[in-house]
């Protein structure tokens, strides 16, 4: 083997290394920072860019972030980032929703409304769904013309 072999070899294995050896912190909104984390505290994270290890401290509140995935595979969670469907898992319904309206108004007039539901998937995400809606008219008077 040859020296600019050898050479090309190691500076490849530096440079994985390098790129490797630094920890993953996600944020809250899901983006992330490479970088290498120097200390916690109770409310902020102290970190360096891993593009400039050697640079300036960076700090983040502890709030604003989600989970650090640090270079050894493991990772600390702070946060649990929730969406809608968390609120709604958190509810459990059942498979069956019955639904009423007091006060319906549609083109047909002002009425009372019922519905029913029913959840197909585990998930809750394909339901049948049927509307009944019933319309209270009221007689309306109208005149063409003069009246007497």
């Amino acid at each position: 083997m040859n020296f600019k072999a050898l050479l090309l070899s190691l500076s490849t294995v530096v440079i994985y290394t390098a790129v490797s050896a630094q920890d993953r912190i996600i944020k809250m909104n899901g983006t992330s920072v490479e970088a290498k984390v120097i200390e916690i505290d109770s409310r902020v994270i102290s970190y360096n860019k891993a593009d400039n290890i050697d640079g300036p401290v960076y700090k983040i509140a502890k709030s604003d972030v989600e989970k650090i995935e640090y270079e050894n595979g493991t990772e600390e969670v702070f946060n649990k980032r929730r969406t809608i469907r968390d609120n709604v898992d958190n509810k459990n319904y059942g498979n069956n929703v019955i639904a009423f309206a007091p006060l319906q108004v549609n083109n047909g007039g002002i009425g009372v409304g019922l519905s029913y539901e029913r959840l197909l998937d585990k998930k809750g995400i394909i339901a049948f769904y049927l509307p009944v809606t019933a319309s209270f008219r009221g007689e309306s008077v109208s005149t063409i013309g003069p009246t007497q």
